[in-house]
């Protein structure tokens, strides 16, 4: 089967494009053939589609082969050109070939023209190849040109002499200096002189590895010299190939200057906050979506007593301790939501089982995409505040019922005195002033003098009653001689009237006068604590000691009675049914001591009070 052939015939005779056509079918081909003799139509047939061959007559009337050759190349067209004449000398010949002409072939020789036709459409068809494989290659390297001039990081390549053969436009700016400088120079003046040795040894290595390129980072951080003298840190990957007998080494470099310090910086700010959440007196814990704990600070082991290699990637061992997980869980749904809780007081247990009063906050922890990651709580040992509230509560209720139980004292005392005035000493002065206006009526002497003898023994009755009212209401004698004479009078008083055997032990040696504040407050403990002892006790003895001891004032009133419950005592004072034990607390509270009680029911009762030789500023105030 022949082969196509696209043949553009320059000649002026039809018989003669005639005889090429059928030499070509003789050959092999199916020639697909246009005459065309002029300028203008070979532009046309040129434009019109594309050719295999073009063969033309050397001479025309109109236009020639060298001639349609200028219009050739001026389309751009690399097409077999062969010259078919019947008279052509040597010399136009020679100008035709110089001129581009393929090959020339005599028109009474055509056996040679389609050995020429088949040469020179395999010779374009490789010049075609060679060009394409040219531009490509150009496309290429313009292509990466592009590339190194544009790139980020800078780009350095080295001869087998450490010589700098390329240096892109990165380079230029990260070394301060222009790649016209820098061409022919060794790459050691872009290290500081304490490494390029290591550096030397490192490429020796690279190339007896038979390795041809190292990733990013494979050298580690190291550092560069910019023209200038500044050291700076790099990350660099290195190649290596071989061109022409030689090897070439490509060097890609990083600035990392900015990403070393946004390190730092983030690693100074991780080990400021690590120190804050670890030096807090704040616990601070964070659990992940699932519950499972991610950081325990020393403050969270101090509270909740476990430690943080116990509780890592387990569950939030802190339980709720009343109202149930119902309320955890409900915090938790909120901070799944993004909402951030404050001031939460609650309860807790610890890992001993007791019982901890928290103040807590609750707030999301956002992922790295802003999702929900987990909680960060935020808690504060208040259990002391609360401790202390109660205490409060429980001082505030107990003053409470102190002031209505001394009211109802007062008043008490008050009717009591009022009665004593009215009964007693109203009687005694209304019988004196009868036995007076009698006196009046009489003149027998010895009838006066009865009657005067009965008022003087009534005046000297209410003499007694009224001394004996104002010593219990104070004995003059604690403001005129001090606390032991004091103690001392009151101590015999009761022993007389209750019969009772009641010792007395003072070191009055070791006994000063001491402010009023602490010698009152000491003189009604013992006053309660032996009236408690005369009511209650049912004792035989009682022994009552006084002394100072380490620059504090000790009482002691101890009695060999039936004893007492001391915490059904202090429920009853809570509940203001005891208001002597309570009274005594205050009073001791007030100049800043202490009271202790020591018994047990059938085993008797010691009471002791220590008072501070100077009273505190509340019992000076007071």
């Amino acid at each position: 089967m022949n082969r196509l052939l696209r043949v553009l015939i320059v000649e002026d005779s039809v018989d003669d494009a005639a005889l090429l056509s059928a030499a070509l079918g003789q050959g092999g081909f199916e020639p697909m053939a246009e005459r065309v003799e002029t300028a203008e139509s070979m532009s046309a047939a040129l434009r019109r589609q594309g050719w295999d061959v073009v063969i033309a007559d050397y001479t025309l009337p109109r236009f020639s082969a060298l001639d349609a050759l200028d219009l050739l190349k001026g389309a751009g067209l690399d097409l077999p050109f062969i010259i078919v004449s019947g008279t052509i000398s040597e010399e136009m010949a020679v100008k035709a070939m110089k001129a581009g002409a393929h090959d020339y072939v005599i028109k009474g020789n055509l056996g040679r023209l389609v050995p020429a036709i088949e040469r020179e459409i395999r010779d374009a068809a490789e010049r075609q190849g060679r060009k394409r494989t040219e531009e490509a290659l150009w496309e290429s390297q313009a292509r990466l040109a592009g590339i190194i001039a544009s790139a980020m990081d800078g780009i350095i390549t080295i001869d087998s002499e450490q010589r700098i053969v390329l240096f892109n436009t990165a380079a230029e700016r990260m070394f301060k200096c222009s790649a016209v400088e820098v061409i022919g120079q060794r790459i050691e003046r872009f290290l500081p002189e304490r490494l390029r040795r290591e550096h030397d040894r490192h490429l020796q290595t690279f190339e007896q590895s038979g390795i041809t390129n190292g990733g990013m980072g494979t050298l580690g951080v190291i550092s560069g010299l910019r023209a200038d003298g500044k050291e700076f840190p790099i990350e660099a990957s290195i190649s290596q190939i071989e061109a022409a007998g030689q090897k070439f080494h490509t060097v890609i470099l990083r600035d990392i200057t900015e990403r070393t310090r946004a390190e730092e910086a983030i690693l100074e700010t991780s080990q400021q906050l690590h120190t804050i959440v670890h030096s807090s007196p704040l616990a601070i814990v964070v659990l992940d979506r699932n519950g499972a704990v991610l950081l325990w600070n020393p403050a969270a082991e101090r509270i909740f007593g476990w430690t943080e290699a116990e509780v890592l990637g387990q569950p939030n061992p802190v339980a709720p301790a009343d109202e149930g997980w119902d309320w955890l869980m409900k915090v938790a749904r909120k901070a799944s939501g993004g909402e951030t809780m404050a001031s939460i007081e609650a309860e807790r247990r610890r890992k001993d089982g007791s019982v901890v009063h928290i103040n807590t906050a609750v707030a999301p922890l956002p992922g790295p995409h802003g999702e929900f990651a987990g909680m960060i709580s935020v808690m504060a040992d208040v259990t002391a505040r609360k401790r202390a509230e109660q205490d409060l509560r429980r001082t505030s209720d107990r003053l409470q019922r102190l002031s209505r139980k001394l009211l109802e004292i007062q008043e008490t005392e008050r009717r009591r005195i009022a009665r004593e005035l009215h009964d007693e000493i109203g009687q005694a002065l209304t019988a004196t002033k009868i036995n007076l206006q009698a006196l009046q009526r009489y003149s027998d002497p010895v009838l006066i003098s009865k009657r005067l003898g009965d008022a003087v023994g009534i005046v000297d009755r209410l003499l007694k009653q009224v001394r004996d009212m104002s010593l219990d209401l104070r004995p003059p004698l604690l403001d005129d001689l001090g606390l032991s004479p004091a103690l001392k009078w009151y101590v015999e008083q009761q022993a007389q009237r209750a019969g009772l055997d009641i010792r007395l032990v003072v070191e009055e040696e070791s006994v000063p006068r001491l402010d009023p504040a602490i010698e009152t407050a000491c003189f009604r403990v013992a006053q309660e604590a032996l009236n408690n002892v005369l009511r209650h006790a049912r004792a035989t003895t009682a022994t009552v000691e006084l002394r100072v001891v380490a620059d504090q004032l000790c009482l002691i009133v101890r009695d060999d009675g039936v004893g007492l419950d001391l915490s059904a005592v202090q429920q009853r004072a809570e509940r203001g049914a005891s208001l002597g034990w309570l009274g005594m607390q205050e009073r001791v509270a007030l100049t800043g001591g202490e009271l202790q009680c020591d018994s047990s029911p059938g085993q008797g009762t010691q009471l002791s009070a220590r008072f501070p030789l100077t009273p505190a500023p509340s019992a000076q105030e007071n």
